[in-house]
Protein backbone atom coordinates (compact mmCIF):
# COMPACT_ATOMS: atom_id res chain seq x y z
CA UNK A 1 0.00 0.00 0.00
CA UNK A 2 1.55 3.35 -0.79
CA UNK A 3 0.67 6.32 1.66
CA UNK A 4 0.36 10.38 0.93
CA UNK A 5 0.69 12.25 4.20
CA UNK A 6 0.34 16.23 3.49
CA UNK A 7 -0.46 18.90 4.95
CA UNK A 8 0.11 21.93 7.25
CA UNK A 9 -1.53 20.32 10.61
CA UNK A 10 1.57 18.33 12.10
CA UNK A 11 -0.19 16.87 14.58
CA UNK A 12 -2.73 15.10 12.28
CA UNK A 13 0.55 13.83 10.59
CA UNK A 14 1.95 12.51 13.57
CA UNK A 15 -1.62 10.39 14.30
CA UNK A 16 -2.44 9.68 10.84
CA UNK A 17 1.54 8.08 11.00
CA UNK A 18 0.98 6.39 14.33
CA UNK A 19 -1.97 4.57 12.94
CA UNK A 20 0.09 3.25 10.01
CA UNK A 21 2.82 1.85 12.25
CA UNK A 22 0.25 0.51 14.73
CA UNK A 23 -1.01 -1.87 11.74
CA UNK A 24 2.32 -3.26 11.98
CA UNK A 25 1.72 -4.96 15.37
CA UNK A 26 4.16 -5.54 18.17
CA UNK A 27 6.65 -2.71 18.39
CA UNK A 28 9.53 -4.59 18.98
CA UNK A 29 8.88 -6.48 15.53
CA UNK A 30 7.41 -3.03 14.23
CA UNK A 31 10.33 -1.31 14.46
CA UNK A 32 12.70 -4.00 13.15
CA UNK A 33 10.90 -3.39 9.49
CA UNK A 34 10.49 0.26 9.86
CA UNK A 35 12.84 2.62 8.03
CA UNK A 36 12.45 6.47 7.75
CA UNK A 37 14.50 8.33 4.76
CA UNK A 38 15.42 11.91 4.62
CA UNK A 39 13.92 13.02 1.09
CA UNK A 40 16.10 15.54 0.71
CA UNK A 41 19.32 13.22 0.94
CA UNK A 42 17.59 10.46 -0.62
CA UNK A 43 17.55 9.44 -4.61
CA UNK A 44 14.49 7.29 -5.56
CA UNK A 45 16.91 4.27 -6.24
CA UNK A 46 17.92 3.98 -1.94
CA UNK A 47 13.95 4.23 -1.55
CA UNK A 48 13.59 1.06 -4.06
CA UNK A 49 16.29 -0.70 -2.02
CA UNK A 50 14.91 -0.30 1.08
CA UNK A 51 11.10 -0.93 0.01
CA UNK A 52 11.75 -3.76 -1.73
CA UNK A 53 13.34 -5.63 0.67
CA UNK A 54 11.68 -9.00 2.12
CA UNK A 55 10.20 -8.06 5.40
CA UNK A 56 11.91 -10.01 8.51
CA UNK A 57 9.76 -12.14 10.61
CA UNK A 58 6.84 -10.48 9.83
CA UNK A 59 4.29 -9.64 7.17
CA UNK A 60 4.69 -6.47 6.37
CA UNK A 61 7.65 -3.33 5.99
CA UNK A 62 7.12 -0.05 6.30
CA UNK A 63 9.46 2.52 4.64
CA UNK A 64 8.43 6.33 5.69
CA UNK A 65 10.07 8.87 3.51
CA UNK A 66 9.85 12.70 4.40
CA UNK A 67 9.90 15.72 2.06
CA UNK A 68 10.68 13.53 -0.80
CA UNK A 69 7.67 14.41 -3.50
CA UNK A 70 7.83 18.12 -2.58
CA UNK A 71 11.36 18.06 -3.92
CA UNK A 72 11.33 15.74 -6.54
CA UNK A 73 8.06 18.05 -8.15
CA UNK A 74 9.75 21.37 -7.26
CA UNK A 75 9.13 24.43 -5.12
CA UNK A 76 6.51 27.15 -6.14
CA UNK A 77 7.44 28.29 -9.46
CA UNK A 78 9.88 25.99 -12.06
CA UNK A 79 7.72 22.89 -11.01
CA UNK A 80 9.16 20.00 -12.92
CA UNK A 81 6.82 18.76 -14.92
CA UNK A 82 5.64 15.42 -16.84
CA UNK A 83 8.71 13.86 -18.81
CA UNK A 84 11.11 14.47 -15.54
CA UNK A 85 12.94 11.57 -15.95
CA UNK A 86 13.23 10.83 -11.94
CA UNK A 87 9.73 11.56 -11.75
CA UNK A 88 8.64 9.06 -14.64
CA UNK A 89 10.73 6.71 -12.78
CA UNK A 90 8.58 6.96 -9.57
CA UNK A 91 5.77 6.56 -11.57
CA UNK A 92 6.57 3.47 -12.54
CA UNK A 93 7.86 2.45 -9.46
CA UNK A 94 4.64 3.66 -7.89
CA UNK A 95 2.66 0.64 -9.85
CA UNK A 96 5.42 -2.08 -8.91
CA UNK A 97 5.90 -1.59 -4.81
CA UNK A 98 5.95 -4.90 -3.68
CA UNK A 99 2.69 -5.86 -1.84
CA UNK A 100 4.19 -6.72 1.25
CA UNK A 101 5.42 -3.08 1.71
CA UNK A 102 3.79 -0.03 2.59
CA UNK A 103 5.38 3.30 1.44
CA UNK A 104 4.60 6.22 2.79
CA UNK A 105 5.28 9.51 1.65
CA UNK A 106 4.76 12.50 4.67
CA UNK A 107 4.66 16.59 3.23
CA UNK A 108 4.16 19.34 5.22
CA UNK A 109 2.63 21.17 2.93
CA UNK A 110 -0.27 19.80 0.16
CA UNK A 111 1.46 18.75 -3.14
CA UNK A 112 -0.08 20.77 -6.62
CA UNK A 113 -3.15 18.45 -7.07
CA UNK A 114 -2.43 18.41 -11.40
CA UNK A 115 0.85 17.26 -11.03
CA UNK A 116 0.90 13.47 -12.46
CA UNK A 117 2.13 12.14 -9.67
CA UNK A 118 -0.65 13.32 -7.70
CA UNK A 119 -3.15 12.80 -10.27
CA UNK A 120 -1.41 9.02 -10.45
CA UNK A 121 -1.88 8.23 -6.69
CA UNK A 122 -4.95 9.36 -6.69
CA UNK A 123 -5.93 6.63 -9.65
CA UNK A 124 -4.41 4.60 -7.35
CA UNK A 125 -6.61 5.70 -4.15
CA UNK A 126 -9.19 4.24 -6.87
CA UNK A 127 -8.09 0.94 -7.10
CA UNK A 128 -7.54 0.16 -3.89
CA UNK A 129 -3.66 0.52 -3.97
CA UNK A 130 -3.02 3.82 -2.43
CA UNK A 131 -4.78 6.22 0.26
CA UNK A 132 -4.02 9.98 0.62
CA UNK A 133 -4.47 11.84 3.69
CA UNK A 134 -5.03 15.57 3.76
CA UNK A 135 -4.02 16.86 7.04
CA UNK A 136 -5.78 20.42 7.73
CA UNK A 137 -6.32 21.72 11.00
CA UNK A 138 -10.28 21.54 11.68
CA UNK A 139 -12.33 25.19 11.27
CA UNK A 140 -12.99 27.50 14.55
CA UNK A 141 -16.70 26.22 13.99
CA UNK A 142 -15.71 22.58 13.82
CA UNK A 143 -13.08 22.71 16.79
CA UNK A 144 -15.34 21.54 19.67
CA UNK A 145 -16.43 18.75 17.75
CA UNK A 146 -12.96 17.63 16.99
CA UNK A 147 -12.24 18.24 20.74
CA UNK A 148 -15.09 15.97 21.31
CA UNK A 149 -14.62 12.85 19.03
CA UNK A 150 -10.67 13.23 20.02
CA UNK A 151 -11.75 12.86 23.63
CA UNK A 152 -13.93 9.57 22.46
CA UNK A 153 -10.70 8.15 20.94
CA UNK A 154 -8.75 8.12 24.30
CA UNK A 155 -12.03 6.53 25.72
CA UNK A 156 -13.02 9.48 27.45
CA UNK A 157 -16.06 12.22 27.04
CA UNK A 158 -16.50 16.00 27.62
CA UNK A 159 -19.64 17.79 27.11
CA UNK A 160 -20.45 20.21 24.72
CA UNK A 161 -19.52 23.35 26.78
CA UNK A 162 -16.17 21.71 28.41
CA UNK A 163 -15.49 21.38 24.73
CA UNK A 164 -16.04 24.52 23.03
CA UNK A 165 -14.55 26.20 26.39
CA UNK A 166 -11.50 24.08 25.48
CA UNK A 167 -11.08 25.13 21.69
CA UNK A 168 -11.83 28.15 22.52
CA UNK A 169 -9.08 29.16 24.70
CA UNK A 170 -6.34 26.50 22.94
CA UNK A 171 -7.51 27.83 19.19
CA UNK A 172 -5.95 25.61 16.55
CA UNK A 173 -2.88 24.34 17.82
CA UNK A 174 -4.17 20.65 18.18
CA UNK A 175 -1.08 18.95 19.93
CA UNK A 176 -1.66 21.47 22.72
CA UNK A 177 -5.29 20.25 22.90
CA UNK A 178 -4.32 16.77 23.20
CA UNK A 179 -2.08 17.46 25.89
CA UNK A 180 -4.43 19.58 28.15
CA UNK A 181 -7.22 16.74 27.38
CA UNK A 182 -4.95 13.64 28.90
CA UNK A 183 -4.83 15.91 32.05
CA UNK A 184 -8.29 16.66 32.18
CA UNK A 185 -9.07 12.57 31.59
CA UNK A 186 -6.64 12.25 34.48
CA UNK A 187 -8.15 15.05 36.78
CA UNK A 188 -11.50 13.35 36.23
CA UNK A 189 -10.67 9.80 36.23
CA UNK A 190 -12.58 8.53 34.02
CA UNK A 191 -15.46 8.15 36.42
CA UNK A 192 -17.52 11.26 34.83
CA UNK A 193 -17.77 13.34 31.45
CA UNK A 194 -15.10 16.39 31.32
CA UNK A 195 -17.27 19.19 32.41
CA UNK A 196 -16.84 22.58 31.83
CA UNK A 197 -15.85 23.32 35.35
CA UNK A 198 -13.02 21.07 34.79
CA UNK A 199 -12.02 23.23 31.59
CA UNK A 200 -11.86 26.12 34.07
CA UNK A 201 -10.05 24.70 36.94
CA UNK A 202 -7.52 22.89 35.19
CA UNK A 203 -6.50 24.36 31.50
CA UNK A 204 -5.06 27.96 32.55
CA UNK A 205 -5.58 29.09 28.94
CA UNK A 206 -9.29 29.16 29.69
CA UNK A 207 -9.14 32.01 32.04
CA UNK A 208 -9.18 34.38 28.72
CA UNK A 209 -12.69 32.75 29.06
CA UNK A 210 -12.77 33.93 32.45
CA UNK A 211 -11.82 37.74 31.08
CA UNK A 212 -14.23 37.59 28.72
CA UNK A 213 -16.83 36.94 31.01
CA UNK A 214 -14.89 39.83 33.07
CA UNK A 215 -15.26 42.20 30.70
CA UNK A 216 -18.54 41.15 29.73
CA UNK A 217 -19.98 42.11 33.29
CA UNK A 218 -17.76 45.55 32.99
CA UNK A 219 -19.21 46.71 29.68
CA UNK A 220 -22.93 46.08 30.97
CA UNK A 221 -22.21 47.84 34.63
CA UNK A 222 -22.66 44.64 36.21
CA UNK A 223 -20.19 45.48 39.28
CA UNK A 224 -21.70 42.61 41.63
CA UNK A 225 -20.66 39.92 38.70
CA UNK A 226 -17.15 41.58 37.72
CA UNK A 227 -15.48 41.35 41.07
CA UNK A 228 -17.11 37.88 41.58
CA UNK A 229 -15.06 36.97 38.72
CA UNK A 230 -11.96 38.84 39.45
CA UNK A 231 -11.94 36.94 42.78
CA UNK A 232 -12.35 33.71 40.77
CA UNK A 233 -9.59 34.60 39.20
CA UNK A 234 -7.23 35.31 41.55
CA UNK A 235 -8.51 32.13 43.28
CA UNK A 236 -7.14 29.72 40.34
CA UNK A 237 -3.47 31.93 40.27
CA UNK A 238 -3.81 34.97 38.53
CA UNK A 239 -1.27 37.54 39.03
CA UNK A 240 -2.25 41.19 38.93
CA UNK A 241 0.13 41.57 35.92
CA UNK A 242 -1.80 38.82 34.06
CA UNK A 243 -5.02 40.33 34.79
CA UNK A 244 -3.92 43.73 33.32
CA UNK A 245 -2.24 42.20 30.40
CA UNK A 246 -5.28 39.79 30.08
CA UNK A 247 -7.95 43.06 30.27
CA UNK A 248 -5.55 44.60 27.92
CA UNK A 249 -5.97 42.49 25.19
CA UNK A 250 -9.80 41.80 25.66
CA UNK A 251 -10.34 45.32 24.88
CA UNK A 252 -7.34 45.28 22.11
CA UNK A 253 -9.85 42.73 20.62
CA UNK A 254 -12.99 45.13 21.01
CA UNK A 255 -11.26 48.03 19.17
CA UNK A 256 -10.39 45.88 16.47
CA UNK A 257 -13.37 44.46 16.18
CA UNK A 258 -15.31 47.31 16.39
CA UNK A 259 -13.55 48.53 13.75
CA UNK A 260 -13.81 45.95 10.98
CA UNK A 261 -17.37 45.65 11.91
CA UNK A 262 -18.01 49.29 10.64
CA UNK A 263 -15.73 48.87 7.83
CA UNK A 264 -18.48 46.44 6.46
CA UNK A 265 -16.30 43.00 7.34
CA UNK A 266 -18.69 40.12 7.47
CA UNK A 267 -18.05 37.89 10.28
CA UNK A 268 -16.05 35.35 9.20
CA UNK A 269 -14.07 37.45 7.33
CA UNK A 270 -13.30 39.53 10.92
CA UNK A 271 -12.48 35.94 12.59
CA UNK A 272 -10.13 35.03 9.78
CA UNK A 273 -8.39 38.76 9.63
CA UNK A 274 -7.91 38.65 13.59
CA UNK A 275 -7.09 35.18 13.69
CA UNK A 276 -9.49 34.46 16.74
CA UNK A 277 -11.99 31.79 17.27
CA UNK A 278 -15.73 32.78 15.95
CA UNK A 279 -16.86 32.73 19.59
CA UNK A 280 -14.15 35.49 20.61
CA UNK A 281 -15.41 37.51 17.89
CA UNK A 282 -18.89 36.93 18.38
CA UNK A 283 -18.48 37.87 22.08
CA UNK A 284 -16.68 41.20 20.86
CA UNK A 285 -19.60 42.50 18.74
CA UNK A 286 -21.67 42.00 21.07
CA UNK A 287 -19.86 43.92 23.54
CA UNK A 288 -18.95 46.65 21.31
CA UNK A 289 -22.41 47.66 21.41
CA UNK A 290 -21.53 48.65 25.08
CA UNK A 291 -18.55 50.93 24.04
CA UNK A 292 -17.66 54.14 21.84
CA UNK A 293 -13.99 53.71 20.49
CA UNK A 294 -13.12 57.12 22.61
CA UNK A 295 -14.08 54.90 25.82
CA UNK A 296 -11.90 52.02 24.24
CA UNK A 297 -9.23 54.54 24.34
CA UNK A 298 -9.95 55.89 27.46
CA UNK A 299 -9.39 52.77 28.94
CA UNK A 300 -6.62 51.69 27.35
CA UNK A 301 -4.99 55.25 29.31
CA UNK A 302 -6.55 53.88 32.44
CA UNK A 303 -5.17 50.17 32.14
CA UNK A 304 -1.51 52.21 30.94
CA UNK A 305 -1.84 54.66 34.19
CA UNK A 306 -2.59 51.21 36.77
CA UNK A 307 0.51 49.49 34.85
CA UNK A 308 2.28 52.99 35.97
CA UNK A 309 1.24 52.87 39.49
CA UNK A 310 1.88 48.99 40.31
CA UNK A 311 5.30 49.19 38.54
CA UNK A 312 6.28 52.44 39.84
CA UNK A 313 5.06 51.12 43.83
CA UNK A 314 2.43 54.07 44.40
CA UNK A 315 -0.07 51.51 44.57
CA UNK A 316 -0.80 47.31 45.96
CA UNK A 317 -1.58 45.32 42.93
CA UNK A 318 -4.29 44.02 43.86
CA UNK A 319 -5.79 47.24 44.95
CA UNK A 320 -4.85 48.37 41.65
CA UNK A 321 -6.61 46.32 39.41
CA UNK A 322 -9.95 46.78 41.84
CA UNK A 323 -9.63 50.86 41.09
CA UNK A 324 -9.05 50.22 37.33
CA UNK A 325 -12.49 47.79 37.26
CA UNK A 326 -13.81 50.46 39.17
CA UNK A 327 -13.08 53.06 36.66
CA UNK A 328 -13.74 50.64 33.80
CA UNK A 329 -17.51 49.91 35.58
CA UNK A 330 -17.49 53.70 35.27
CA UNK A 331 -16.77 54.19 31.79
CA UNK A 332 -18.99 51.17 30.06
CA UNK A 333 -22.67 53.30 30.97
CA UNK A 334 -24.74 50.62 29.57
CA UNK A 335 -27.64 52.41 29.85
CA UNK A 336 -26.57 54.85 27.72
CA UNK A 337 -25.03 52.79 24.91
CA UNK A 338 -27.44 49.22 24.92
CA UNK A 339 -29.52 50.63 21.74
CA UNK A 340 -26.36 51.56 19.77
CA UNK A 341 -26.12 49.57 16.72
CA UNK A 342 -22.33 48.33 16.39
CA UNK A 343 -22.24 49.81 12.86
CA UNK A 344 -22.68 53.34 14.58
CA UNK A 345 -19.27 53.18 16.09
CA UNK A 346 -16.94 55.72 14.94
CA UNK A 347 -13.84 54.41 14.01
CA UNK A 348 -10.13 55.00 15.52
CA UNK A 349 -7.26 56.32 13.37
CA UNK A 350 -5.22 53.92 15.24
CA UNK A 351 -3.80 51.40 12.59
CA UNK A 352 -5.07 47.77 14.21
Amino acid sequence: MIYLIQGEQEFIRSQRLAEIKARLGPSEMADLNTIELDGARTSLGEIRDVADVIPFLSERRLVIVYGFLRRLIGQGKGEKAAGDPESDALLDYLDHVPEATDLVFVEEKDLPRRHPLVRHLRKLEKEGKARIYECKAPSPRELPRWVQRRAQEKGASITPPAAAALANAIGQDLRLIDVELDKLITYVAGDRAIELADVETMVAYAQTGTIFNLTDAIAEGRARDAFTLLHRLRESGAAPPYLLTMIHRQFRILLQVSELVRAGYPHDQIASRLRLHEFVVDRAIRQARFWQVSDILAAFQLILQTDFAIKTGRLDPDAAIDLLILDLLRRARPSRRAHRPVSSITASPRPL
